[in-house]
């Protein structure tokens, strides 16, 4: 990985910072259905003595100034290097069942290569690295014991069905074959570009949640997860039918589908006709099922595409050929950024900064190790 990363992350030297680092954010508590707890607020960074040096000292030859200020820049690096935020992150591993620490920077390229095609325009890739840095950082700092617990103490793990994707770079050469090269740097790029960017509501960093494609209109976070969250609201999003797993659909025998719903619950009823098994629909603001009466038994919609393993809680349930039949739309929980109408956006001109403040209301971008200085 470091190897790939001294490629495609090469970073521009930065001029020297100051001792004058902000308060750190410090650790708060998320329970893992996106209930939002804030993080202290993230103050504005000021300039640094060193950036204030370069602009304003005059350039001299005499000896005396000369020792000043390299003894000045010796005392500011030494002090530095114990102030400076680092990138490590702890991983869980889930097929290996294996914890390690790595750099949040390098392990993004390996989030993206999984997360979205690399072929995307380059601004929804650099919105797919800001969404995947915060949502990590989020979790490393707001989990709490419980998220830590799911990950025998790491920060976040590679099971997308808990966190988010992730695959090495040496998969991701295997995968994309002759055009790997050429999708590492680009994915490269989209993460170097926006090195420790991270979206902020209020000045206090968000769970950025996000997913593949919702059926036009992103979800509410309390109508998937049970908790308003100001920044996870419904928004339009154009684009999503792009996606190549938008319909799907899914179909049981009357034996199968009887079978889950007794297991869900004692309550259900089975009239003679099939067709009676199907009640009612309740709709969320985003068009996913809110709650469904199934066998007189009212079930949310989340809950339904758990039972039978649905792309989403987009469908529409019926009974064809003596069959049940769920045509689905979307892909994921609808919550957050659709990383299907991020790529719309950007082709319509859109930068990443637009496309993270349209997903997530109210919300801004800042530099996390800027304004942190405790480490990433």
């Amino acid at each position: 990985m470091m190897g790939f990363t001294k490629q495609f992350l090469a970073i521009a030297a930065t001029s020297l910072i100051s001792a004058m680092v902000l308060p750190a954010l410090i650790v708060g508590l998320s329970p893992s259905t996106a209930a939002e707890t804030m993080a202290p607020t993230v103050q504005e960074v000021k300039k640094t003595d060193s950036e204030n040096n370069s602009q304003n000292t005059p350039k001299t030859d005499a000896q005396d100034t000369q020792k000043a200020n390299t003894q000045t820049t010796q005392d500011k690096t030494n002090n530095n290097a114990s102030t400076a935020p680092s990138t490590k992150i702890t991983v869980y591993f889930h097929e290996t069942g294996e914890v390690k620490t790595v750099d949040l920077e390098e392990y993004l390229v390996g989030v993206l290569a999984a997360e979205v095609p690399p072929t995307f325009e380059m601004e929804a890739l650099k919105a797919q690295a800001v969404a995947a840095r915060t949502y990590i950082l989020y979790k490393k700092n707001f989990g709490g014991d419980a998220v830590k617990a799911a990950h025998k103490g790491a920060d976040v793990c590679d099971d997308y069905k808990h966190c988010k994707a992730y695959i090495s770079v040496d998969k991701a050469r295997e995968k994309w074959g002759d055009h790997a090269e050429e999708y590492l740097k680009r994915i490269g790029t989209a993460v170097s570009d926006t090195r420790g960017m991270v979206a902020v509501y209020q000045n206090k960093i968000i769970n950025a949640v996000f997913h593949a494609a919702s059926s036009g209109r992103t979800e509410n976070a309390e109508d998937v997860w049970g908790t308003a969250v100001p920044y996870l609201v419904s928004t339009e999003s154009k684009g999503d039918l792009n996606d190549e797993q938008y319909f799907s659909t899914v179909t049981l025998s009357p034996e199968d589908f009887k079978r889950v719903i007794s297991d869900f619950s004692p309550n259900a009823e089975f009239p003679k006709n099939i067709s009676d098994w199907i009640g009612k629909s309740q709709y969320t603001t985003g068009g996913n099922i809110s709650t469904i009466k199934i066998c007189g038994v009212d079930i949310k919609g989340v809950k339904v595409r758990e039972l039978f393993n649905l792309k989403s809680a987009t469908f529409n349930l019926y009974v064809k050929n003596g069959n049940f039949v769920f045509d689905v739309r979307g892909y994921g929980h609808g919550v957050g950024m659709s990383q299907n109408g991020a790529e719309y956006m950007a082709k319509q001109g859109k930068t990443y900064t637009d496309i993270i403040k349209w997903y997530y209301h109210g919300s801004e971008i800042m530099d996390y190790y800027t304004v942190s200085g405790q480490s990433a």
